[in-house]
């Protein structure tokens, strides 16, 4: 195909796309927030779920795992089902299902906003209903939540900003009761699982291109510092869609990430503490 056929393919996509359902939050079923009830709430700093051990499956990276933390640019045309092995049913032979280049870039700008953003957030969060306690990490890294790999589809599927499968996270007690801090009763481990911005293109496992965008997913788990024992979490993310732009510049990318962080923070209160 030619690269008029390839503009065409992905004009095409995205118009369907932009016809589609506009599901921009994603929540989990997942446990009521418990209520305060004068507990006291210590708030350890944010991880990155991608340095966790064990988080990235073997043979995976950040990237394909679902787990990034950057810039993702979208690059050399398209690679198609049935071609050099691509994915794909023989059916769809000829038909595109992922950008041909994927270059990663600007992890170390991202990675510390993301932290000092989720720390902020959930802080801002725990103060409307409590007094939390800023606190230090813990001594060693406490253990990452377990990821699984979600049956079925979405309907946001096939023109989603995500590679696809879809994954849950299940948090994890944490046994080593050492590690959990003195003088609160509660504490609140919050990670970031990804963060990331995008020109255009195709994402790995999707049947349909998207436009620029923005994604962000946090995880958090709290624990009962006596026991160790999980006493709720939370998973949430949010994407940002800019249909009809396909190469951004920097400050459009930043105003999605902007605007996916405002739907966080509009998702997380009443989510995270009553």
């Amino acid at each position: 195909m030619n690269r008029l056929t390839h503009a065409a393919l992905l004009a095409l996509a995205l118009l369907n796309g932009a016809c589609a359902a506009k599901k921009d939050l994603f929540e989990r079923d997942l446990p009521d927030a418990p209520k305060a009830n004068g507990k006291t709430i210590g708030l350890w700093p944010s991880t990155l779920l991608f340095e966790q051990a064990g988080a990235v499956p073997d043979g995976m990276d950040s990237f394909t795992a679902g787990l990034f933390i950057g810039n993702v640019v979208h690059s050399g045309g398209y690679v198609y089902a049935g071609v050099d092995g691509a994915e794909g049913e023989a059916d769809e032979a000829g038909l595109p299902v992922r950008s041909k280049e994927f270059t990663l870039n600007a992890e170390a700008e991202f990675e510390p906003i993301a932290r000092a953003w989720l720390d902020t957030t959930l802080f801002s969060v725990l103060s409307e209903v409590a007094t939390p306690q800023r606190l230090p990490a813990p001594s060693v890294p406490i253990p990452a939540p377990v990821r699984r790999v979600r049956r079925g589809t979405d309907p946001a599927d096939g023109t989603d900003n995500i590679n696809l499968p879809r994954f849950d996270l299940e948090p994890a007690p944490i046994t080593d009761l050492s590690l959990l801090p003195a003088g609160v009763d509660w504490v609140v481990a919050p990670t970031v699982v990804l963060y990331y911005s995008h020109n255009g293109g195709w994402f790995i496992g999707q049947r349909m291109g998207t436009g620029s965008g923005a994604r962000i997913r946090v995880f958090w788990t709290i624990y009962d510092t006596k026991t160790g024992g999980v006493v709720s979490y939370g998973d949430l993310e949010a994407r940002s869609l800019s249909p009809y732009v396909l190469t951004p510049n920097k400050g459009q990318l930043e105003d999605l990430l902007i605007q996916s962080e405002e739907k966080i923070l509009k998702m997380m209160r009443g989510a995270v503490v009553r």
